[in-house]
């Protein structure tokens, strides 16, 4: 029998679909780390060591017997989230939340020792992990131990002039009663064993912000009450006295900057201090809109307002950010400055919490959940300061109409939304929507991170559903049970974090939506682009991070690197159901 003109048309589309879902083959995800299975420790540790939570940085060093991967941890950080290291070790053992009754999701590790590592693997796998190096002991009191740092924040690789390049580490340290922070420097002939050079100290509790522009390696710091510097530079650091200040707080007008994070573009410095962008260039000391100490001249990008002295409002208008990242991507012969967002869940979760110890009614803890949900963004800017919205909600980011940052009313900072997402990478299913609803459901409340390989970006997410897993199991209240339920049938992404490519900057696939089929890798934390594949170091405070490795081996299809299959299939069989309505009528 002679197939039909419009059973051939369906054949094609099928076809297609087909096709498509082949596509998922490019991506090849391996883990690296020893650890083996969910709930198995790893830690990066070969041993495996639930306490190194985050793969918190993460960076190259070539060395003289091959290129090594380097990886920073933190230790136990969710401790500190929630005000562990201020516990005497009795406590700590015997931790109670205030956002969760009982112990910590899922029995976290008993955290005990706060000495931060550093783990490096060979990139041609010929060696294991091994770890290089371990916080010094800065006190023990009981069974608690605190080093010097509890954390390694972030790494680059830079060469000072007519030297082969050096790894410097800026450093993390809450929980000692007066803090202090370092920058360590790991020669290229370093080993196990061996101590890295302590070349600048600042007594703060976190540096963070590390990049390196004009030939010089940057940092960020907390400068406070507008004298103390929030950016140093050096053009060789092998020392305190090599550091030269670059951006006072009074610079900007400000009384305080707690820089988060930099970026070299186009010829300036910009600084991105929690939900402010801060723009700079060295123009020298006899320019008189310099600073006369230190020749750099600095203007707001994103500041307080609308207001003559900046271009965009705090926070883009969106007063729920709590910071911002910045990475380098060109497309369409453009270079680009895409920007992550951060949002604080803690507080959000803590009304999901209130209705699992019934503290709050659940139409209280739901409502309230949603008010705070802030699913993250992702932006661009390109030479000129012109941003655009990417990845998110345009009712979320206004100008706003008084100094009330509270306020979500006024005119729109974006009159469109130019990728294929909302925020946290969602949009209303087809059901949500006919159930007159567009309430956006995501758990990913971080852009985490992104880095280029093989002409793609990617970018990571921080998914905290595995909480809400945990409010599911031990909650009685058919209520609460109804509400997540509907939450699940209108967000399928199941909990672990999700990591997302782009050819093109705009239009996104998924490549993993569970945490590489692990529901404890609640992040994506770093991403580092190799010739070897590109590095995925995770954030799981409770079996420990891991270390993944993404490689391509054919050549995907669809605008985001080859994963459009995961859109496409649901929506071919949508489509398909004509076709099966045909077959019935014979």
């Amino acid at each position: 029998m002679r197939p039909s003109r419009t059973h051939s048309v369906w054949a094609i589309v099928l076809f297609f679909i087909v096709a498509a879902s082949v596509a998922w083959a490019a991506f090849v995800p391996e883990r690296v780390t020893t650890g083996t299975g969910s709930g198995i420790p790893d830690g990066i540790d070969p041993a495996g060591d639930r306490n190194n939570s985050y793969a918190w940085c993460m960076e190259v060093l070539p060395q003289t017997d091959g290129d090594y991967l380097y990886v920073g941890s933190n230790r136990n950080l969710a401790y500190f989230i929630y005000g562990g290291s201020n516990m005497s070790s009795e406590e700590i053992e015997n931790l109670s939340l205030n956002y969760l009754d009982g112990d910590l999701p899922y029995e976290q590790p008993g955290a005990t020792d706060f000495r931060a590592k550093i783990f490096r693997y060979k990139l041609d796998g010929t060696q294991p992990w091994e770890e290089v190096y371990q916080s010094p002991t800065l006190s023990v009191s009981g069974d608690v131990t605190l080093g010097r740092e509890s954390g390694f924040r972030g790494m680059e690789t830079f060469s000072p002039v007519g030297q082969d390049p050096s790894l410097f580490v800026v450093t993390f340290n809450q929980g000692s009663p007066n803090p202090v922070c370092r920058v360590l420097r790991i020669r290229p002939d370093f080993g196990p064993g061996d101590t890295p050079e302590e070349v600048y100290t600042e007594s703060t509790d976190t540096l963070r912000g590390i990049t390196t522009h004009d030939g010089k390696l940057f940092i960020g710091t907390n400068g406070n009450r507008g004298i103390t510097p929030a950016v140093w530079c050096a053009e060789d650091p092998v020392s305190q006295d090599s550091w030269t200040p670059v951006l006072y707080p009074s610079d900007i007008g400000r009384n305080s900057v707690g820089v988060w994070d930099l970026i070299s573009y186009k010829g300036s410095l910009y600084v991105f201090a929690g939900t402010r962008v801060y723009k700079g260039r060295y123009v020298g000391s006899g320019d008189p809109a310099a600073n006369p100490e230190t020749g750099w001249v600095w203007e707001t990008v994103v500041g307080s307002g609308a207001s003559q002295d900046a271009k965009y409002p705090t926070g883009l208008g969106n007063p729920r950010i709590a910071a911002m990242s910045p990475f380098l991507f060109s497309t369409g012969g453009e270079d680009y400055v895409y920007v992550t967002t951060f949002a604080n869940m803690p507080v959000a979760l803590a009304y999901l919490a209130a209705a699992l110890n019934g503290s709050v009614s659940a139409d209280v803890a739901f409502s309230q959940f949603f008010a705070r949900l802030d699913p993250a963004q992702v932006y661009r800017f390109d030479e000129n300061d012109d941003w655009e919205m990417i990845i998110g909600d345009l009712k979320n980011n206004v100008y706003p109409t008084s100094d009330d940052w509270g306020s979500l009313e006024g005119t729109q900072v974006f009159d469109s939304r130019l990728g294929n997402y909302g925020a946290g990478f969602f949009n209303p299913s087809l059901l949500q929507q006919l159930q007159g609803d567009d309430t956006n459901l995501s758990f990913n409340q971080y852009t985490w991170w992104m880095d280029t390989y093989n002409g793609k970006l990617y970018c990571t997410t921080f998914d905290y559903r595995i909480f809400t897993r945990y409010i599911r199991e031990r909650t009685s209240d058919p209520e609460v049970i109804a509400r997540l339920d509907m939450i699940d049938q209108n967000n399928t992404n199941p909990q672990g974090f999700d990591l997302y490519a782009t050819t093109d900057g705009i239009n996104w696939d998924p490549v993993t939506q569970d945490g590489f089929g692990d529901p404890y890798n609640y992040g994506g934390r770093t991403l580092k682009s190799t010739p070897e594949g590109l590095f995925v170091g995770t954030a799981n405070p409770f079996w420990g991070a891991q270390v993944w490795k993404v490689t391509e081996t054919a050549e995907g299809s669809g605008g985001g690197g080859g994963c459009s299959s995961a859109g496409l299939v649901p929506l071919g069989l949508f489509l398909l159901a004509p076709l099966f309505g045909l077959a019935r009528k014979k």
